[in-house]
């Protein structure tokens, strides 16, 4: 990625300005809420917060391993696939759901 992504609501904005890859941008889309009021508005901070969205985070898990998986991505993509996925990741296992 050019920088690190803002905090804030603004860093659903900035992915989405980012991300190429279309597949990516649907995921970014559906991972981050515009206006949330939780930390950057994303899944895996509501998540951590609440404890809730649990399945929606597992849907989204699931659904960047495949695109990381099987789609070409080029660098910046996969960064910011690898990103989110990591950080889903430890928001979901600070839950107590295992991989």
């Amino acid at each position: 990625m050019a920088s690190t992504p803002p905090k804030g609501p603004n860093k659903r904005d900035y992915l989405l300005g980012q991300a190429e890859n279309k597949d990516l941008r649907e995921a970014v889309n559906q991972l981050y809420r515009p206006c949330a009021t939780v930390d950057d508005g994303g899944t895996a901070d509501i998540i951590r917060a609440e404890g809730t969205h649990i399945q929606k985070g597992i849907d989204r898990f699931t659904q960047l391993e495949n695109i990381m998986m099987r789609q070409n991505l080029n660098a910046t993509d996969r960064t910011i696939a690898e990103d989110l996925y990591q950080d889903l990741m430890d928001a979901l296992v600070k839950t107590g759901v295992p991989k």
